[in-house]
């Protein structure tokens, strides 16, 4: 394995366990080497790259004009996730998609274990929150909150249906081994749903759909029913998040108040934020806030308005640009298996804006796509 590979994945490792537990709230030292970590992962990956890896004049320009906008943004909203991802990004540029995914499904499912391990030692404690829109109780089984548990499940899921179906379309596994991946898919479900993370919950049903349909034996129907749903899904999100951004939002009746109530309130408040921030070319800093009109805390949950407030118009541009490129080079290079984590983060990026986080949004890792020699059979 690369050593990039190994400090990457290791790097991600710690900062989850860190940041995504009740450590976070317990353990300031290791909270501080956690932050300190985040800050220089990407920097030691990157020289490792450049010290091992070969770059063209090409994507050395690219990679520097990229890096100036994320630069400039940050010294507008604070922001240096860009930075991150550009920096990541470029370092596993050339890799296989394949064992980025399968680095995630690992990494995750092996802080998922660790976190329930520390539970049952006592070491961290499971929060509990009411939520009101659905009269449910959501534990967060020793992370910092449970949809910091239902975001680690969500990639487990997802990247684990994208293993899947590669696998199924390359040999049929044993009886006893089917067994085993049929306990682990149920526990990971169940995990799901008592955790009460209606964002992942809905983006794990929409990874499942693709799942299924890409069981179609009819290749022709299959990739057509693929390439409509996936438009559909796609612009759907991003056009509803975007047309929220008006009064309609705060209404008490009608459809916007229907939807508005099924992503537990997360469209009124972007655009409550909206009213009290405005919007910028490269952005703002971004913060809660609670001193507003309607004397509630106002929290952008949203991804795409997140994106949009905090890192500004120019960078928003360049995220959409990334998504409408990558769709069309996973049809053209007919890597459908892909629409599995790549639309479903999509959709979870209605309810959660975790993925403008380097260590979760691997999808911003796709860019081997990109590249003309990229055949990787999937």
């Amino acid at each position: 394995m690369k050593l990039k590979y190994v400090l990457f994945f290791m790097g991600i490792y710690f900062i989850c366990l860190i940041n995504l537990s009740t450590l976070v709230l317990t353990a300031p030292t290791l909270a501080f080497y956690a932050r300190f970590l985040i800050q220089f992962l990407g920097i030691i990956i990157l020289l490792v790259e450049i010290i091992k890896g070969e770059t063209s004049s090409k994507e050395i320009i690219l990679f520097f004009l990229l890096l100036s906008i994320s630069f400039v943004t940050y010294l507008f909203s604070k922001n240096m996730q860009p930075t991150y991802f550009i920096l990541i990004a470029f370092s596993f540029r050339k890799e296989s998609i394949s064992r980025i995914i399968q680095g995630f499904f690992a990494t995750y499912t092996l802080l998922l274990v660790s976190i329930l391990l520390l539970l049952k030692l006592g070491i961290v404690f499971s929060v509990t929150q009411y939520n009101n829109i659905s009269n449910s109780v959501k534990p967060s089984l020793g992370f910092v909150q449970a949809n910091s548990l239902g975001l680690v499940l969500f990639i487990i899921m997802i990247s684990y249906l994208y293993i899947k179906t590669k696998k199924n379309k390359q040999k049929t596994s044993k009886r006893i081994l089917r067994f085993v991946e049929f306990s682990f898919e149920f526990a990971i479900v169940y995990l799901l749903y008592i955790s009460g993370a209606r964002s992942a919950q809905f983006a794990v049903l929409i990874a499942y759909s693709y799942y299924f349909i890409m069981k179609i034996k009819n290749k022709n129907l299959m990739r057509g029913i693929l390439v409509n749903f996936t438009y559909l899904i796609s612009i759907s999100s991003i056009a509803l998040s975007l047309l929220s951004i008006n009064k309609q939002v705060l209404s008490q009746s009608g459809i916007w108040h229907r939807l508005d109530m099924f992503l537990s309130y997360r469209l009124s408040m972007g655009y409550l934020y909206y009213l009290k921030s405005g919007l910028s070319f490269f952005g703002k800093p971004f913060s809660s806030i609670d001193n507003n009109l309607y004397q509630i805390n106002i929290t952008v949950d949203n991804f795409y308005q997140h994106a949009l407030f905090n890192l500004g118009f120019i960078s928003f541009c360049v995220i959409l640009i990334y998504f409408i490129f990558t769709l069309k080079y996973i049809f053209k290079k007919n890597q459908l298996t892909l629409l599995i984590p790549f639309v479903s983060f999509i959709v979870y990026g209605l309810g959660e804006s975790s993925i403008l986080y380097f260590y979760v949004g691997f999808v911003f890792y796709f860019v081997p796509l990109f590249y003309r020699n990229y055949k990787e059979i999937i």
